[in-house]
């Protein structure tokens, strides 16, 4: 299995890992991975994105680690997508096409996750904000199929909730607590 780690030596731990597919904007670059990605934080940018590797960020423990995801058309994640437990967050764009999580594809974080699709949200496990905010819109249909999770393990009293928004169907396949 493939590895991409961002500060390897562990000195500090606030490597980032930023990896670009189609920076011209021009249609013709997808990133594809199956390696596990660590940093402090992580972002992907491309045309469709795919991971079957983990993306794990705050590598420095501090709580604050981000995931960003920005597709201009389908992002897929069939691993995990972790943020830091504190406040970190966890941002998948789906611009023209479809966001969607396997049966393995969590998103866990501390703070808000927020997943943006022109077309539709699939989500095949949990998604989980220790503190914060779950917010999820589609320009066309949501299914839900892994427990939506919103709770407040911090006490900060930030009116934790969960949004989802559709333009057409909402199925909801799994609990929202």
């Amino acid at each position: 299995t493939a590895i991409v780690t961002a500060d390897a030596g562990v000195a500090n731990g606030v490597g980032s890992v930023l990896m670009t597919a189609d920076s011209d904007s021009s249609s013709a670059g997808d990133l594809e991975t199956t390696a596990l990605i660590t940093g402090e934080n992580i972002t992907l940018n491309g045309y469709n994105i795919r991971t079957a590797g983990a993306l794990t960020a705050d590598r420095n423990l501090s709580g604050t680690g981000n995931v960003t995801v920005t597709a201009q058309d389908n992002a897929t994640h069939n691993a995990a997508v972790t943020a830091g437990q504190t406040a970190g967050l966890i941002t998948v764009t789906a611009t023209a096409g479809n966001a969607t999580t396997g049966a393995a594809g969590s998103l866990d974080a501390g703070g808000d996750i927020t997943v943006t699709a022109g077309t539709d949200i699939t989500t095949g496990d949990f998604v989980d904000t220790e503190n914060d905010q779950v917010t999820m819109t589609a320009g066309h249909d949501i299914t839900i199929n892994g427990a939506v999770i919103a709770e407040d393990d911090g006490g900060d009293a930030t009116g934790n909730g969960i949004t989802i928004t559709a333009d057409n169907n909402v199925a909801i396949n799994a609990d929202l607590t």
